[in-house]
């Protein structure tokens, strides 16, 4: 069993959709899996009234249990006492990065803060414009090894489905196009298998753990230049987007 928090203090990261999406292809693929949401909006939990069989959903960590194969935890933007529970007891963190300036550098410090391992990923890429391939690079030079060259491109797709309680993973079997952004979490899917596959698992105390709080129902519905890269004059150039 591995767990993988998924945590960034910046809002609009995409913390939420990486975790469902994630969850439900590997859910697909045969794996048990458990996602927890600990964001009080409870967002994961209400874009999964239905869901991939072997997929578990619960809202605290009162749930955690060695039959998963792997455990996912979407975490509010705000630092509170259950994030930073969950990042005690979880093997690695996913630090999700949204196409900005501003999210690179908060994930940087947030990053520099971990004391686990740790993977970077690039979420709402928009590769047709001028920038893009400047914003990859510039995360592969922030993180280095820590950065999945696995980008997940915008698409509007998951808050449609995430409005109908699907993941888009399930809702995109009916339809006959591919989408783009989707193929890019089946990726990042395969990556973090791997990666995961090279971590050791921490020891879990149960002691630790939340008690579930069975009066809980959840909701339904819903300038400075670091290592060579000119951060001044890429915010300049982002402005353009």
């Amino acid at each position: 069993m591995k767990m993988i928090t998924i945590a960034n203090p910046k809002g609009g990261s995409g913390k939420t959709t990486t975790a469902v999406e994630l969850s439900s292809l590997l859910a697909i693929q045969g794996m048990k899996i458990l996602l927890i949401d600990l964001d009080p909006r409870q967002d994961a939990w209400n874009a999964l009234q239905t869901k991939p069989e072997s997929l578990s959903v619960a809202a605290d960590l009162g749930e955690i249990a060695p039959v998963y194969d792997f455990i996912f935890v979407d975490t509010p933007t705000e630092k509170n006492d259950a994030t930073q529970k969950a990042l005690s007891l979880s093997d690695a963190v996913l630090v999700p990065v949204d196409f900005s300036m501003a999210a690179v550098r908060t994930a940087k410090r947030f990053a520099e803060e971990q004391t686990l391992p740790y993977w970077v990923m690039a979420t709402q890429f928009r590769s047709r414009t001028r920038f893009g391939k400047e914003y990859l690079l510039m995360l592969e030079s922030q993180f280095g090894l820590r950065w999945l060259n696995a980008p997940i491109h915008s698409s509007v797709k998951f808050a449609e489905a995430a409005a109908q309680g699907i993941p888009f993973s399930l809702m995109e079997k009916t339809t006959e196009a591919p989408s783009r952004a989707l193929e890019d979490y089946r990726k990042l899917a395969e990556l973090i298998v791997q990666a995961a596959a090279g971590i050791s698992v921490k020891p879990k105390d149960l002691s630790i753990f939340y008690t579930p709080n069975p009066d809980r129902i959840p909701r339904k519905n819903g300038a400075e230049t670091e290592e060579g890269v000119d951060l001044n004059e890429f915010d300049s150039m982002m402005k353009d987007i």
